[in-house]
């Protein structure tokens, strides 16, 4: 196998080989993600009026592959001699070598995914969003909607993702978590985790009664995750919150520094525009953006303005048009800046917290 080399270096996770031939895949419903224009040739795209099987999945998004426990082997003098302990996890078929595990290790396949998360909803009917794999097949993961999203003041939506995912390189564990952030690339996976409430994390092992129960559990407090998640909303879209206390909130959220002064030059003019411009951007996103509209003047109206602000901080240019000069994004650009958990965004729903 060929030299791995990153395709692009926007975080996406996508690999090619040396040669420029995909070494990854991924499926997305809807609207197309915010590194499409670098990664289109790997991406499919299904309309979301088209409902994927679950039993077709892994075919649709590229999946359709497996991996194999290799014998490791030393080199001392002559002949080799195998570890009898260690393993290397290879892609069947490409032959890539993706990791180096130890005894005990098990394979999960991604043909056994379909049905592990089936399991897990009685009804048998799960919204397939996207399904793709990074680092040459590294991490394999899978994100489904969640049957029900959560109300705010009965009125505002929050949809809220179930994501499945596995590593095959012994990095991590399998790991399925409920999240506000629909995964479609390494940034959004870890920004998902950071924002994640539930989180289970399964060994490789050949337990799978123990897999499945443990998701079951996953399940069951999933639905009181959103329940907690909507109250909460709802307490802040509850609270008054004026123009003064908005701009005090920013404040200490960003705040716009004092002037420094040396040899009779001011030294920080260039932070203060920062800050300011800043505090100006959320102010007119607060006042003027459509979804701010019915919680406008509430502490959960500031703290949406704050991410959406977030959101798009880095991702003005990918804008498509202009509604009386505020930009208007598709639904997956406003995650192309989730990069950390410790955002203004993240520190805004903090400090809100406080409030209520």
């Amino acid at each position: 196998m060929g030299k791995v080399s990153k395709l692009d270096s926007s975080g996406a996770g996508l690999y090619t080989d040396e040669q420029g031939n995909p070494l990854d895949s991924m499926l997305i419903v809807g609207e197309k993600p915010w590194h499409w224009s670098k990664n289109q040739h790997l991406i499919r795209l299904i309309e979301r009026t088209k409902k994927i099987k679950l039993s077709e999945l892994n075919q649709a998004a590229g999946l359709d592959w497996t991996v194999s426990l290799v014998e490791a082997q030393q080199a001392v003098q002559d002949p080799y001699r195998v570890l009898d302990e260690d393993r290397f996890t290879v892609r069947d078929d490409n032959s890539l070598v993706l990791g180096y595990v130890k005894e005990g290790y098990h394979v999960f396949q991604n043909e056994a995914a379909p049905d592990f998360m089936m399991d897990l909803v009685d009804s048998g009917e799960l919204a397939v969003e996207t399904a793709f794999s990074l680092y040459g097949g590294r991490k394999v993961v899978w994100t489904f909607k969640m049957p029900e999203e959560i109300l705010i003041s009965g009125k505002d939506a929050v949809e809220t993702f179930l994501c499945l995912m596995n590593s095959h390189d012994g990095s991590v564990s399998i790991t399925l978590f409920i999240t506000p952030i629909r995964v479609l690339c390494q940034n959004t996976l870890n920004y998902g985790l950071n924002r994640a409430k539930r989180v289970v994390k399964i060994r490789h092992t050949r337990n799978a009664a123990q897999k499945w129960a443990e998701a079951r559990r996953a399940m069951e407090i999933s639905f009181k995750y959103n329940q907690e998640l909507a109250e909460i909303a709802d307490k802040m879209a509850q609270v008054s919150f004026s123009d003064s206390e908005f701009e005090e909130f920013l404040q200490s959220l960003a705040p716009i520094p004092e002037p420094v002064v040396k040899n009779g030059k001011q030294t920080n003019q260039p932070a203060i525009t920062m800050a300011t411009k800043v505090h100006e951007n959320i102010f007119e996103i607060n006042r003027r953006h459509p979804s701010q509209v019915s919680i406008n003047g509430t502490l959960w109206g500031a703290v949406q303005a704050v991410q959406f602000y977030t959101d798009h901080v880095s991702s003005v240019r990918s804008a498509t048009r202009k509604i009386d000069g505020i930009p208007q994004f598709n639904p997956e650009t406003r995650f192309s800046s989730l990069l950390r958990a410790n955002n203004l965004g993240t520190r805004a729903f903090t400090m809100a917290l406080e409030r209520v």
